[in-house]
């Protein structure tokens, strides 16, 4: 997924610079740069308060897909680094226990929990 949408904002990775992801307000506001990393960022997601995105790209599919060997959990609004992993990955689904990857070796869903700080939990 290149944008996903979180409380009322969209966040997403501009296609005219793979290394940064922006942000919009749904009611249009202009756009503005929200992170900037010193890699391609392939795919992201965000969901309670966290912001998931993959990165290194081991291979470029000829359906579209982009699989990166990295994946990085931070904090939405500090943009801290909570969790880091090396895992190969296309899309990243959130769930109400983590994130869950389709490995580019296998036809199948993996999920992935992580110990989360006191204040995201419930």
């Amino acid at each position: 997924m290149t944008y996903c949408v979180t409380d009322d904002v969209v966040y997403y990775i501009d296609f005219s610079d793979w290394n940064t992801i922006r942000r919009v307000n749904a009611s249009g506001t202009v756009p503005e740069v929200y992170f900037q990393f010193d890699q391609r960022i392939t795919t992201l997601n965000a969901a309670d308060g966290i912001l998931y995105f993959s990165f290194n790209v081991v291979n470029e599919e000829q359906d579209g897909f982009i699989v990166a060997s990295e994946i990085t959990v931070n904090d939405l609004n500090t943009k801290s680094m909570l969790y880091h992993t090396k895992a190969d990955t296309g899309p990243l689904c959130t769930g109400p226990d983590g994130m869950y990857i389709s490995i580019n070796t296998a036809k199948e869903w993996h999920g992935i929990q992580w110990i989360v700080p006191d204040r995201y939990l419930k």
